[in-house]
């Protein structure tokens, strides 16, 4: 029997088909888009991996130079127990790799040995026996074994970031390596030479020493302001703004120091609720070119702060970075330096602009200090720097401790005998280390670590 199909009935066939293959390709899409979507967030996971292992490695190397400069036990106790601390933590981010750690044993032996060998350096200090030559040798051939890791690191994160290697890639590399002993793709080869030393580099703190102090407690240069209104607080900010900006309110940031916000065209900022004072400020201008020199940047950052009422601030450190320069200014008073009491300042090098501040540090940690006088002398102070060190100068600060509580210290700017820039600071009423960093000094600025 012949079927004659109506035109009608074409037309339904040709429709039902063509919604067919639309919804299969729509679904392979989604599949694909979702795929895709899965395979980045595994490469997000393995590249924030990286970038762990790149910090508790450089941890450990700034830890092991340090401790070739320490002059007493309880420095010295401190800066082992923290780098045994950061290997376990690097060699955490090592066994998280997609890597066969059949590939990786000499590294993991490695950072399951440094730290423990730092800590038998500390006994051995405690009972009395100094650092001997040999064992300062071998801490400065560990940092030398520190300092491969990161070209390593660096090769394979652009690797990931330019596409030339991905997730799936590294799976099929250690897939392939488990089932025959081999490998052919060239994932692994790019962590061959870690096997042949532990490596890193110096992670740079831009922010100087004892930026990173914990801001848990309540805002002691607010403490008894009176609130302001959105209104007050609008002033204040758009007075902050070099360039005359158009600011609208935008909310409200609840936190331990309460702000009101305010948003312009790239700018943002915000003003204590408590007291007025403007707390951050930032302009996404980005400048093309570096015309004034650091000094003169640095002089502008200064009399841009004394023009909003942050008053006796000494600038200390500074980096350079995508044409600006952003200092920190430490408060000042009777000669001591604040370090808790800092102020980060964004100076454009195109025209002197300032770009950006960060006044937290300062509102969360300046008060007036009623015991900054030193039992010790200089002189005497200077007895607890490591013989290894020369000192050129010295001052007295306020360094942060641990916790929420302040030391005295004298700041002892030294140097290594091969030249490496010392900052040891010994407590100015008990003679004891307190802290010791290494000053990095180039043409981008003066770091430390």
């Amino acid at each position: 029997m012949n079927v004659t199909l109506s035109r009608r009935g074409a037309v339904r066939i040709v429709c039902f088909s063509l919604a067919f293959v639309l919804t299969l390709t729509g679904l392979a899409m989604q599949y694909r888009a979702k795929s895709m979507k899965q395979q980045q967030i595994l490469e997000n996971q393995l590249m924030q991996t990286m970038s762990d292992l790149t910090l508790y490695a450089s941890n450990v190397r700034s830890d092991l130079e340090k401790i070739q400069y320490v002059n007493t036990s309880p420095m010295l106790t401190t800066l082992s127990a923290k780098l045994w601390r950061e290997a376990s933590f690097a060699k955490e981010a090592l066994d998280q790799l997609p890597i066969s750690q059949n590939n990786m044993t000499n590294t993991n032996k490695l950072l399951s040995q440094i730290g423990d060998y730092c800590v038998s350096l500390s006994k051995k200090f405690s009972e009395g026996e100094p650092l001997a030559d040999e064992e300062r040798n071998n801490l400065s051939a560990l940092c030398d074994y520190c300092d491969q890791m990161i070209a390593e690191i660096a090769a394979f994160q652009n690797e990931l970031q330019t596409g030339s290697i991905n997730y799936d890639m590294i799976r099929s590399d250690v897939r392939t390596t488990m089932q025959d002993g081999t490998s052919n793709v060239s994932v692994a080869e790019g962590f061959a030479e870690l096997e042949e030393g532990f490596s890193g580099y110096p992670t740079l703190i831009y922010d100087g020493p004892f930026s990173d102090h914990i801001l848990t407690q309540t805002p002691r240069a607010l403490i008894g302001e009176s609130d302001v209104l959105p209104t007050e607080a609008l002033k204040t900010a758009q007075s902050a703004c070099v360039n005359d900006a158009s600011l609208r309110a935008c909310g409200m940031e609840f936190s331990r120091m309460p702000s009101w916000c305010f948003e312009g065209d790239g700018i943002y900022a915000t003003v204590t609720q408590w007291g007025g004072y403007l707390c951050t400020m930032t302009n996404d201008r980005i400048p093309e070119q570096s015309i004034i020199d650091a000094d003169k940047a640095i002089k502008q950052a200064q009399a841009y702060l004394e023009s909003l009422g942050y008053q006796n601030m000494k600038s200390s450190y500074y980096e350079i970075t995508g044409n600006i320069l952003t200092a920190n200014f430490a408060a000042v008073q009777d000669g001591v330096i604040l370090y808790p009491d800092l102020i980060k300042v964004g100076v454009a090098l195109d025209n002197g602009e300032v770009l950006s501040l960060d006044a937290r540090g300062y509102l969360m940690n300046h008060t007036n200090r009623s015991d900054i006088t030193p039992t010790l002398s200089r002189a005497e102070a200077q007895k607890s720097v490591s013989s290894q060190l020369s000192v050129s100068k010295a001052n007295l600060c306020v360094i942060p401790s641990d916790g929420l509580t302040e030391n005295l210290c004298w700041e002892f700017s030294c140097k290594a005998n091969d030249g490496t820039q010392i900052l040891v600071y010994i407590n100015a009423q008990t003679g004891m280390e307190e802290q010791l960093l290494i000053l990095l000094v180039d043409e981008n600025g003066q770091l430390t670590i």
